[in-house]
Order: C-alpha cells, then sequence, then structure tokens
C-alpha cells in the first residue's frame, strides 16, 4: 500500500495503529480540528473494520499453513503406506508366477531386463616408439549402455606360441616396456573387458625395422573354439 502521508507508517499494521491512537481524540475533538462529529465516527468505524479485516487475514494464513503441514504429512503417510503395498503386491506377483497380479492391481508390471550387450573390438591401431618403449594406441565403440570397460593385452613374441598376460589397461592406450633385446616381431591380442562379459578380441602385428623404424599391422575376427585352441596351441 503506498503511503501517501509522511507521518503514516509503511506496514498495514502499523497504519491500522497509527488511526487507532487517534481516533478518540479525533472524536472528543472534533469541532476543534476541523472534523465533523460525523467524520470523526466514520473514521473509528473504517479502522475498526481495517483491524478486524487484518486479523482475519492473519489467522487466515496461519490456517494455511496448519492446513499445508496436515496434507504434507498426510500424504507422506500415504506414499510410504502405498509404497508398502506395492512391494507386497509385487512379491505376490513373483512369488506366484502370476503376471494378472498387476493387472488386477492397476499396476505396470516390470520390464523384462535386457541382457547387457559385450563391449566392442579395439580396431585402428597405432604404434610408436619412446625411449625404446612400445606405445600401442587403439579405438574401440563401446555400447551406450556398457560402461567400465578395461583392456586386457596379451603378446607373443613368435607366431603359434602361446599368448602371455601383458597388462590390464584401464584406457585406449598401453606401454610395452618389457620387450627383449633382438625382437624384431610381436603380436598382441587385445580384449575389451567388463564384469559381465568380453568382446571380440582384435590382434596387432608389430614389426621392427632399422633405424627405429617401427610397423603396425591389425587383424580382427570372431574366435571360434578351434581358433582360440590354435592360438593357445
Amino acid at each position: 500500500m503506498t503511503n501517501t502521508l509522511s507521518t503514516l507508517p509503511d506496514t498495514i499494521a502499523g497504519q491500522i495503529e497509527f488511526y487507532e491512537q487517534r481516533n478518540a481524540a479525533w472524536e472528543a475533538n472534533s469541532a476543534d480540528i476541523g472534523l465533523s462529529l460525523q467524520q470523526a465516527g466514520d473514521m473509528t468505524l473504517a479502522t475498526q473494520a481495517a483491524r478486524t479485516a487484518y486479523e482475519n487475514a492473519q489467522q487466515a494464513r496461519l490456517d494455511s499453513i496448519a492446513a499445508t503441514e496436515a496434507q504434507d504429512a498426510a500424504v507422506a503417510a500415504m506414499v510410504a503406506m502405498g509404497g508398502g503395498l506395492q512391494s507386497l503386491i509385487r512379491g505376490t506377483a513373483k512369488a506366484t508366477n502370476d503376471p494378472t497380479v498387476y493387472q488386477k492391481a492397476l499396476l505396470p508390471a516390470p520390464a523384462d531386463r535386457q541382457p547387457t550387450p559385450a563391449p566392442g573390438t579395439p580396431y585402428q591401431f597405432k604404434v610408436a616408439l619412446a625411449d625404446g618403449d612400445v606405445v600401442v594406441r587403439f579405438k574401440c565403440d563401446n555400447p551406450g549402455s556398457v560402461y567400465g570397460v578395461t583392456y586386457l593385452v596379451e603378446r607373443r613374441s613368435a607366431p603359434q606360441t602361446p599368448f602371455e598376460f601383458l597388462a590390464v589397461a584401464t584406457g585406449r592406450t598401453f606401454t610395452d616396456n618389457s620387450i627383449p633385446t633382438g625382437t624384431s616381431w610381436i603380436n598382441y591380442r587385445i580384449t575389451a573387458l567388463r564384469s559381465t562379459g568380453s568382446g571380440v578380441p582384435a590382434q596387432a602385428i608389430v614389426e621392427f625395422g632399422g633405424s627405429n623404424q617401427v610397423s603396425i599391422t591389425e587383424k580382427i575376427q570372431t574366435p571360434t573354439k578351434k581358433s582360440a585352441d590354435q592360438d593357445a596351441a
């Protein structure tokens, strides 16, 4: 409310109190202060009406707060009880293996859990030499729902010999710092892993030449039991 008089307080309560403190004096001294008795009396009635409306509004606010608190408590109790009953209903459906339980309770049946897809297969290998170590980088496209993938790195230094464990890489790169002196050929096998399964392995063959030259070729195939047995031979 805009205060057009500098003597009038800015708050509603202050404005009501301002006139309550003056009503009796204005009635008693109406003739002396330039008011009619009717005007002074009307001001008293207006002030009383303002006080009543103000107190009703204050009480309404308190009632609204109490009603809101009661509403929130009732809803919380309902949700807690309903959640417990839903758990009982779902437990009954599971125990009886009866899907109509959900229909009768007007509840959605749980969605069938889809198996998590396997990680991807490494590809596009790149190799570099760093202070005598071999650094291999690669790409691997894993499904969007597959997380926490690591990469098993195995190695062999001659064809037809068993692959041996080298490392588990947490990213799409690894460093081999244990290559025997004089080695000219290394075959790496990299398999993407996660807790629920593994991807199709890929192989990368690194060949060393003179003057610190190094090249890499890759071989990706879906292993069969026979080829896996041959690799282990």
